[in-house]
Formats: C-alpha cells, sequence, structure tokens
C-alpha cells in the first residue's frame, strides 16, 4: 500500500512539473510611487525630546517588471533651517 501511495504521489508530481500556465498577455509596467508625510514631532529610535521637531518627508519609488527599483527620498525639519535637512 505504501509503494502504491508513494508511486502515485511521485507521477503527480512528474504530471506537474509537466503542465504549464498560459502566458500573460498583459504587459508588465512601471510603477511610480509618490508619497508625503508629515508628523508633528520626529522621534529617532523611540527617543524623543522635550522640544517638538515637526517634519515633512517626501519620497518617490520606480519599480521596474524585473524586480529591480530606485528609491529617493528628503526630509525637512521645519524648526531646524530652510534648507532640506537630507535627501537621497
Amino acid at each position: 500500500m505504501i509503494r502504491k501511495t508513494t508511486f502515485l504521489l511521485m507521477l503527480l508530481n512528474v504530471l506537474a512539473v509537466a503542465l504549464k500556465a498560459q502566458t500573460d498577455t498583459v504587459k508588465e509596467a512601471k510603477t511610480l510611487t509618490l508619497a508625503a508625510l508629515y508628523n508633528s514631532n520626529i522621534s529617532y529610535y523611540g527617543q524623543v525630546t522635550s522640544e517638538k521637531l515637526p517634519y515633512a518627508l517626501l519620497n518617490a519609488t520606480l519599480r521596474f517588471p524585473s524586480g529591480f527599483y530606485v528609491s529617493a527620498g528628503s526630509y525637512r525639519l521645519f524648526s531646524d533651517s530652510s534648507f532640506v535637512s537630507e535627501g537621497i
């Protein structure tokens, strides 16, 4: 009984490998994701200060069908200066 079950499972595995799905007719496209975030107080790994540090964050990500993606972001602390605090 065990030999028959093992044989049937092996046969099903071979048949499953031989089956092929239809190719997708929809061509995958590049996707662009834009994000904007505002927070009234910045924290760094749970550490907070008594001074309020509001900030804004902008991010853009471009994803290609191959799985490769490029992402860039920048944030600005409003109480720090009039320039962008950091960008990548």
